[in-house]
């Protein structure tokens, strides 16, 4: 009699290779979970050096006689622009629509429509709850807008305060460059600034710990970790706007010592929201 040659895997040996599956995934999928965050951590830099390059060919564009130009916001004598009135001529703008300068919504849409940058910029990778730029532009016909303007809907980044006039922060977003004066950042989604209280989209709204990406005014990024200092705060070790003294342990979505006049306006301060909220609030 032939012997008889079976074919295929008996119950046993699938089993055995659906569990060796199974293992491989749970060593595999860790490993792919930090590569994917490293990876939207690369983006997210270069987005935001991105966004920032916007604000230095806008400061050339507006060339003055001493110079280039502030970033967009401030008139070219360095003073804010109160009413901006959008232009018209190319049909992008409703006639006669009227912002605040200070607004990081009016600075990122005057950027945005002189195609520094894609709406995409405006999104953090790790931003679930923006939808790469999709809402950013209100198609024509659509609640009577037909204009490109930004809601804090649909950006994902913090840029410094300037509402108030200082030689501080004011200078700085004038175009000082300097490695010491933070411009833009992730924003804090937490509650608040204090211990405790400030978050990211790094570290989840309820983690009660910021930590995110911030852009200095020479043009360097960096991934900050204020824990891995010492501080329960979004804090830096020291930052310095304009020719205004350092100031140290500067907590980026505070104004550290209100009262102190010598302080006003000359220490990092993000704003998000609107021209003086330093948290995401809507």
């Amino acid at each position: 009699m032939k012997n008889r040659h079976r074919s295929g895997m008996t119950i046993r040996e699938v089993l055995i290779i659906l569990v060796c599956i199974v293992v491989m995934a749970v060593l595999l999928l860790p490993g792919l979970a930090r590569v994917r965050r490293v990876s939207r951590k690369i983006t997210n830099t270069t987005q935001l050096r991105g966004i920032h390059q916007g604000c230095v060919t806008f400061s050339a564009g507006s060339k003055k006689a001493t110079g280039d130009g502030p970033y967009p916001g401030l008139k070219s004598d360095g003073t804010l622009v109160t009413e901006f009135t959008w232009p018209t001529a190319n049909g992008t703008f409703t006639a006669g629509k009227t912002v605040h300068g200070a607004e990081p919504a009016t600075r990122f849409t005057v950027m945005l429509n002189k195609s520094y940058f894609t709406p995409e910029y405006l999104i953090n990778p790790m931003d679930a709850g923006r939808e790469g730029g999709k809402r950013l532009v209100h198609p024509i016909g659509t609640s009577g807008v037909d204009d490109k303007v930004v809601s804090p809907d649909n950006f994902s980044y913090a840029m410094l305060r300037i509402d108030e006039p200082s030689e501080g922060r004011r200078a700085a977003w004038a175009e000082t460059i300097s490695a010491n004066e933070v411009v833009l950042s992730d924003r804090n989604i937490g509650p608040g600034s204090g211990a405790g209280q400030a978050a990211s989209v790094w570290t989840g709204v309820d983690s009660g710990e910021w930590e995110g990406t911030v852009v200095f005014n020479d043009g360097s990024v960096s991934y900050v970790i204020p824990s891995d200092n010492g501080y329960d705060t979004p804090t830096l070790a020291k930052t310095r706007y304009g020719d205004e003294p350092y100031v140290e342990d500067d907590n980026l979505f505070a104004d550290d010592d209100p009262m102190d006049v010598t302080l006003a306006g000359s220490n990092a301060a993000m704003v998000f929201q609107d021209a003086t909220t330093m948290v995401d609030q809507h």
